[in-house]
């Protein structure tokens, strides 16, 4: 995979969409904080360097875990999910390979990438997709942004395989994303999503 960061930008919504979250234990943080200082939380759709995303995301899997790094990315995923929602790019029947779809998408326009790298779907049927990662970011992450999003949908126990990483060595990572069914008209609109 070229995973290389030449060129490549993103909004700064997204820097902070990562680092909020970690507000309450600022000190405790401070490098990571020092990392994102220069970038103004009022300007969302300023364009930051992709390598501080990159370079943010690394801090916390090395420095709080594996754990908080996806937990970021759940909270990356239900924020894309609502914005794609609002802006009519999923709609309220949408399945979850609909929504994957929007999200490769989306990539596209938000990550300023001359390459023109984000997801690629690589099958989808009925009950499970599997989708590439071809832009560099964290691929654990990914994992809670692929798994929030189709949640979103209202499908019964949905999750999230890593199949393929390139940190094993792998061209590219492979995720496949897999649920039972869609829950009842009844039961969607009891969830508030």
């Amino acid at each position: 995979m070229d995973d290389s960061t030449d060129g490549v930008t993103l909004y700064a919504s997204f820097v902070f969409a990562v680092v909020d979250p970690f507000r309450d234990v600022q000190r405790h943080c401070a490098p990571l904080f020092e990392m994102v200082r220069g970038i103004d939380p009022g300007e969302p759709k300023r364009l930051v360097p992709m390598a501080v995303y990159n370079d943010v995301c690394a801090w916390i899997e090395q420095n709080l875990g594996v754990a908080s790094v996806r937990a970021a990315g759940s909270a990356i995923g239900r924020g894309a999910f609502q914005r794609l929602r609002r802006e009519g790019e999923i709609g309220a029947e949408a399945t979850p390979a609909e929504a994957l779809a929007a999200l490769a998408r989306a990539v596209l326009t938000t990550v300023q990438d001359p390459k023109r790298r984000g997801w690629d779907i690589l099958e989808a049927n009925d009950g499970y997709v599997v989708i590439r990662r071809t832009q560099s970011f964290n691929c654990v992450m990914q994992e809670g942004v692929l798994l929030s999003l189709v949640e979103g949908t209202g499908v019964t126990m949905p999750r999230v395989e890593h199949l393929r990483c390139t940190r094993r060595g792998e061209e590219f990572c492979e995720y496949e994303v897999r649920w039972l069914a869609r829950r009842s008209s009844r039961m969607m609109a009891a969830i508030k999503v």
